[in-house]
């Protein structure tokens, strides 16, 4: 179990947790110097061989709030040190509300230096305590070694007993620590420190490192570690960590705020979507793209709350705002990128670092821009605001029928290829949702919603075959542009299925009906029979398409309709933009350029248009065409055959 203290500078955080643990934490000469705690100091009680406690003594001095904020994220409990001398401070209450914006359940207070004081000042400070934590458990200590033991054995008797019934972090999820230590021990090298935020690792693995400074990645290895001060094979979620680590990385660009992490866990991110609540005390509003300091782990950087223009979050005249107390969905985006996952905790202050706006929950790790009016998005965020990614799944999937990137659903949670297994084996979700692969990825999507979008591709291909019975098929864009922008990735998934079970089939890019073939309604057939004879009639002449409407009485748009489909079956050859001959025409005048070639290696325009009988205008328009198709080539003042 972890626990973070929390307080005013000098109300004796540092010798109360000495007292619990025997252990001063005041580790630089600066800090025993000064009397107050600069970095964040550790310490550790054995409770028995399975179960410790991790004291984390964080700095309560104003000027080191960021050390102080790296350091209570991810605990178990947080222990508010509160002097009977002094009472509640502004330091005091700003740590209180840091604790409650990051979402820490659990609150002890301790009231300490009760020995300084007359029993009714003592009494005073309990009821303000109480006031303002009605539900914390509230121990009254002292700090001085002749009567150490007033109140120590009461609070060690509970924080023991927290302990042995807190339930273990999920050990099962892939390794994630933020360092908050980095130092060098001679003898033995690099060594970093932190709190594992998942997973577990142990002595000889090889683990990613993301360096805050760089934005790159190693690989490292893990030579040593100690868990919870004890030298150790393994280290799992929620224990405090040292690792010794080896590899060819830089070692003096390792910093606080770095990550460790496992090889396949998720890439770092520029924008992630979350819940935030605004602090009840602010008193300005907190407008759209507005500058913050993010703290997330040990990381601080400098980004920007993107408010999304919804219903829900209208603002005056237009202008999208956050107001105290707010509780909404924002996206943020960050200078540089964050290993972030679903569930972290993060604490949002002003740019000048001076005012803590609010904190937040991650709900989608590796977030897209927010398009305007995305209310879809929404519901989908909605129904990630679950603590167990199967009932996320089940939100998601059977309750919103929402199709799912179940890849990316699986890295944003942290989970192991193991977990993900087991969690589609739950029997609702095997029964009622179906795997898709696209593009590389599997989704999943709710069979009800899948086979009725198949449906409807099915019977929109069948109209379009009635329709145009010619035509061999339809571009995919064209078939799913007639769908609402909503259902895209529903559509394409169901599109995937049926190319996969045969059931549609697609040919030269054109998508159609399994068993399809063009045919000619017995109109059309006419129509062509009309239209061809005009062209095969003149032999090498051929006409305009404005002679040919002429001549037909076929309508601009019956001509397209035989047309188009002539010419994706080859039967027809556009020759320019107003005229088009027949396939057979032009293997006939193929033929005889052919043995014009033969008798003039090199021909001109005035000898092919002899030989076609043509004139020079329609002559040099068949011979742009065969120059297109690699028939002939340009050699000179005239052409040769292309070999």
């Amino acid at each position: 179990m972890i626990v973070a203290t929390a307080g005013h500078v000098d109300h004796g955080k540092t010798s109360l947790v000495k007292q619990l643990t025997g252990v001063d934490t005041d580790r630089l000469e600066e800090e025993k110097r000064r009397g107050l705690s600069i970095n964040l100091g550790f310490a550790y009680r054995k409770i028995d061989d399975h179960v410790s406690i991790g004291f984390i003594d964080v700095p309560g001095h104003k000027s080191f709030i960021n050390t102080m904020i790296s350091g209570i994220s991810g605990i178990d409990i947080a222990m508010l040190v509160v002097a009977a001398d002094d009472g509640l401070m502004p330091q005091t209450l700003e740590h209180l509300q840091i604790i409650r914006l990051l979402g820490i359940e659990q609150t002890v207070v301790v009231i300490s230096k009760i020995d300084c004081v007359e029993r009714v000042r003592v009494e005073a400070v309990r009821d303000t305590v109480f006031e303002l934590l009605p539900q914390s458990q509230i121990f009254e200590v002292s700090n001085t070694a002749k009567g150490n033991s007033i109140g120590i054995n009461a609070l060690q008797m509970f924080l023991d007993k927290q302990a042995k019934c807190l339930q273990p972090r999920n050990a099962d999820g892939l390794f994630r620590m933020s360092i908050d230590r980095v130092f060098t021990l001679k003898g033995v090298g690099l060594v970093v420190t932190g709190t594992v935020a998942a997973g577990t690792v142990a002595v000889g693995d090889t683990l990613r490192l993301l360096s805050g400074l760089s934005g790159c990645s190693s690989t490292v290895r893990v030579r040593s570690l100690n868990a919870d001060n004890q030298s150790a094979n393994e280290g799992m979620a929620g224990q405090r960590c040292a690792f010794n680590i080896v590899g060819d990385f830089d070692k003096h660009s390792v910093r606080r705020g770095d990550y460790l992490s496992a090889i396949s866990c998720i890439e770092p991110s520029d924008r992630f979507d979350a819940r935030i609540r605004i602090a009840a005390d602010i008193n300005f509003p907190i407008k759209h793209m507005m500058a913050v300091k993010l703290y997330l782990g040990a990381r601080r950087v400098v980004g920007k709350i993107v408010i999304p223009k919804t219903e829900s979050i209208p603002g005056d005249n237009g202008a999208r705002k956050l107001v105290a107390a707010d509780n909404v969905i924002v996206q943020i985006a960050v200078e540089q990128a964050l290993l972030v996952c679903h569930g972290d905790r993060f604490l949002v202050r002003d740019n000048s670092e001076s005012i803590n706006l609010g904190g937040g929950t991650v709900l989608l790790p590796q977030a897209s821009p927010w398009r305007k009016g995305d209310l879809q998005r929404l519901q989908y965020l909605a129904a990630m605001e679950h603590d167990e990614p199967l009932q996320a799944l089940h939100n998601i999937i059977v309750e919103s029928q929402q199709p799912l990137d179940l890849s990316a659903f699986m890295r944003g949670w942290n989970m192991t290829e193991k977990q993900s297994q087991v969690l589609l084996l739950d029997a609702q979700l095997h029964q009622s949702t179906a795997i898709i692969e696209h593009e590389g990825c599997k989704y999943l999507v709710a069979k009800h919603r899948l086979g009725e979008m198949q449906r409807m591709l099915c019977e929109s291909l069948q109209a379009m075959h009635r329709d145009r019975p010619m035509e061999a098929g339809v571009l995919t864009v064209d078939l799913t542009g007639q769908f609402k922008s909503d259902s895209a990735l529903l559509c394409k998934l169901a599109l995937s299925d049926l190319l996969k079970e045969a059931r549609v089939c697609i040919n030269n890019g054109y998508l159609s009906l399994a068993g399809h073939r063009p045919t000619l309604s017995s109109q059309v057939q006419q129509h062509w029979f009309l239209f061809s004879n005009i062209l095969r009639k003149g032999g090498f002449q051929v006409p305009l398409l404005s002679e040919i409407e002429k001549e037909s009485g076929l309508s601009k748009k019956q001509l397209s309709a035989l047309i188009i489909p002539a010419l994706k079956s080859g039967d027809l050859i556009q020759l320019s933009q107003k005229r088009y001959m027949l396939a057979e025409t032009r293997d006939a005048i193929a033929a005889a350029i052919m043995q014009l070639a033969n008798a003039h290696a090199c021909f001109t325009v005035i000898d092919a248009k002899a030989q076609l009988g043509l004139g020079r205008g329609l002559t040099i328009e068949i011979l742009e065409h065969l120059d297109s198709i690699h028939f002939t080539r340009r050699k000179n003042e005239g052409r040769e055959l292309f070999l």
